[in-house]
């Protein structure tokens, strides 16, 4: 086929492709909503690129360096000699990992503890969610108690949970595992509903109970795909026990604030870099053993 009738065959399949005019039309009002929502935004504040926030911009950028390198940057415009700026650098990161390390660990110890109590209670969700296969009438209140879970924000189980324990690491585990054990339950529930049917059916045929049909049926198939749900999730849990350090427990975000309120822009930009470097490692994490799993 020549280059031609090629060009020309493909301007007849696009003239047949299937169109949906709903799609169409929903796209097109996205589109107006976003610029009438941008253009209200910008005509209500000053421009993004006005001449303070360029400065405001300015100024981030060069605060973000580490003071000692500033320091040792102009030291070295006056004439002194100071060290080779990598040394001063290593001693600057030293120095903030001595603080971040600890912070580190805890964000992780919390988010793991977390993570591993929303994965029970959302395996224990899926089980009794299921629309298909769970114990009698067992399934619509699985499913009611997966949506009151995560329709509260993990913010709100924390501030009810502080009342409650007080200012310590139990409301924060406690508000990651409740929101994310609802999430997980409905995630669960939703994959199990999708599997083929006549490999369960043929289990119940025998005898199964649910109970049964759910452990040897239902999860052996699945588990790739919670596995992949988990790890997302703790990847969540991370963030979120990251931010909530503010309520007083001495993870990275306890540190970050800290690091804000002194205007130390250069400590707070390496603490989150750390939090993120953080969730890559648990992604690496999950796709290890997901490829362990499903080989």
């Amino acid at each position: 086929m020549t280059d031609g009738a090629r060009r020309r065959r493909i301007r007849v399949l696009r003239a047949m492709r299937p169109r949906d005019r709903f799609a169409r039309a929903s796209f097109v009002l996205a589109v107006v909503a976003l610029l009438a929502a941008g253009s209200g935004l910008c005509s209500a504040d000053e421009p993004l690129g006005s001449a303070r926030r360029i400065a405001n911009l300015r100024h981030f950028l060069v605060e973000i360096v580490p003071y000692p390198l500033q320091e040792a940057a102009s030291s070295e415009s006056s004439g002194n000699m100071p060290g080779p700026s990598w040394e001063v650098a290593a001693r600057w990161v030293g120095q903030q990992l001595e603080r971040a390390g600890p912070a580190l660990g805890v964000t992780l110890a919390l988010s793991v503890a977390a993570a591993c109590l929303a994965g029970l209670g959302g395996v224990f969700l899926a089980a009794f969610g299921r629309r298909a296969g769970g114990p009698a009438g067992s399934g619509a209140g699985a499913r009611l108690v997966s949506v009151g879970l995560r329709a509260l924000p993990e913010y709100v189980w924390a501030f009810f949970l502080v009342a409650l324990f007080g200012p310590s690491a139990w409301p924060v585990i406690l508000a990651l595992a409740l929101h994310n054990a609802g999430v997980l339950g409905r995630l669960g529930a939703e994959t199990a509903d999708d599997l083929e049917p006549r490999t369960l059916q043929a289990l119940e045929e025998l005898g199964a109970r649910p109970s049964s049909v759910f452990a040897f049926g239902v999860l052996p198939q699945v588990l790739g795909r919670w596995l992949l749900f988990f790890f997302y999730r703790w990847e969540t849990c991370v963030r979120e026990a990251t931010v909530m350090g503010l309520l007083g427990v001495v993870s990275l975000g306890y540190w970050i604030e800290d690091a804000r309120a002194r205007r130390h822009l250069d400590e707070m930009v390496f603490l989150v870099a750390s939090a993120a470097l953080l969730v890559v490692l648990g992604d690496l994490i999950s796709e290890r053993v997901r490829r362990r799993v499903q080989s």
